[in-house]
């Protein structure tokens, strides 16, 4: 089966080849958007693996366009990063949700997607989605509001979600394995991660965001195991997003 892994920056490019290699797809590579479309046309795959935001074409305009096409409109697409640079990224991300995922975004448990592009949809052209947003957001937060019937406005305005909120607090944290061939040649140090909380507690989405890439394995291994009593809002469990660091140090 092949598969195209699309992202501009060539570490993740690779670690991700090496992860899917081992599962024995194989792999074809593209930087952007625009890449990953030339691609397709001298070679089909089975499937997309995206980054978001990419120059030239980011992931959510290469979705768009692969839908576009007859030929790959039911083509497996998957984006594997939840980062946004600035404030109007994530707008501008949540807006593209609505638009590609409708039904994913009414279902999801993650309080600021969904706060996000309810923001983002008052005002709308689409008064129907906008409040079907709206009442989902009312099963988290009674008091939310949004003017689905208006007209859009000009200037961004906070949308107050309010509430109790508590913090996901550590149940379970296994030690990582040392890797033995890094504790040979005496690499340490730390791996970072950005992961999510989910409203059951469990880790996924799991995202290498710097660290020793001889560490990387064992270290997303044993994060993946951790355990937390979830974050809550109102009392109801949501997802979060967190950061998460692994420590590898020799005793000497």
């Amino acid at each position: 089966m092949n598969l195209l892994i699309v992202d501009d920056v060539a570490i993740n490019r690779k670690l991700l080849r090496a992860v899917l290699e081992a599962e024995g797809y194989d792999i074809l590579e593209a930087g952007d958007g625009k890449e990953a479309l030339a691609s397709m046309e001298r070679q089909p795959v089975d499937g997309i693996i995206s980054d978001i935001l990419m120059p030239n074409m980011d992931g959510y305009r290469l979705c768009y366009e692969t839908r576009k096409d007859e030929r790959r409109r039911d083509l497996p697409f998957i984006f594997y990063t939840a980062t946004y640079t600035s404030p109007g990224d994530e707008k501008l991300a949540a807006a593209s949700f609505a638009v590609h995922a409708r039904e994913q975004l009414l279902k999801t448990e993650n309080m600021r997607l969904l706060f996000s592009a309810l923001d983002t949809m008052r005002g709308s052209v689409d008064p129907v989605f906008c409040h079907a947003l709206l009442d989902r957001a009312k099963e988290f937060y009674a008091e939310a509001h949004a003017d689905c019937d208006g007209a859009p406005e000009t200037q961004s305005q906070t949308l107050r979600i309010g509430g109790a909120v508590v913090a996901a607090k550590l149940i379970k944290s296994p030690h990582p394995v040392y890797p033995p061939d890094a504790k040979a040649r005496g690499i340490t140090g730390t791996v970072h991660f950005q992961a999510m909380i989910g409203h059951d507690g469990k880790i996924s989405d799991v995202e290498l965001l710097g660290g020793p890439f001889a560490l990387y394995d064992e270290a997303r291994a044993a994060v993946l195991k951790w355990e937390y009593k979830p974050t809550t809002l109102n009392g109801k469990p949501v997802d979060v997003i967190t950061t998460i660091d692994i420590n590898f140090a020799l005793n000497r």
